[in-house]
């Protein structure tokens, strides 16, 4: 799956690099949805080391995933993030996404 996403362009990885070691991880997929009326970028990924939360690598990876959203003429962001990541809602929200929806799933 990763070296088909690679080849993807609808499909964005980022490495976030503190001190020589891989500090965060985020991936962008870009959709054409009609219900939208345009393209549609989702953070599917956004991970940070443990020990390196708290220092704003989270903030600068959003931002960049944001502003490639941006650069390639996406009308919405999304981010889905489980119910019980809490911590998780409270940094998203601080970087100015809004609870919206809800999510349903079902293992296949």
């Amino acid at each position: 799956m990763y070296l088909d996403n690679l080849g993807s362009p609808g499909i964005l990885y980022l490495l976030c690099e503190h001190q020589g070691r891989t500090a965060a991880f985020g991936s962008l997929h870009i959709q054409f949805l009609l219900h939208h009326c345009g393209a549609a970028a989702e953070i599917q990924e956004l991970i940070v080391q443990p020990d390196l939360r708290g220092n704003g690598i989270g903030a600068a990876l959003f931002s960049a995933l944001k502003e490639e959203a941006l650069r390639r003429g996406c009308v919405l962001l999304e981010v889905c993030c489980n119910r019980k990541r809490e911590r998780a809602h409270r940094f998203y929200e601080s970087c100015g996404m809004r609870r919206s929806h809800f999510k349903f799933t079902m293992n296949l």
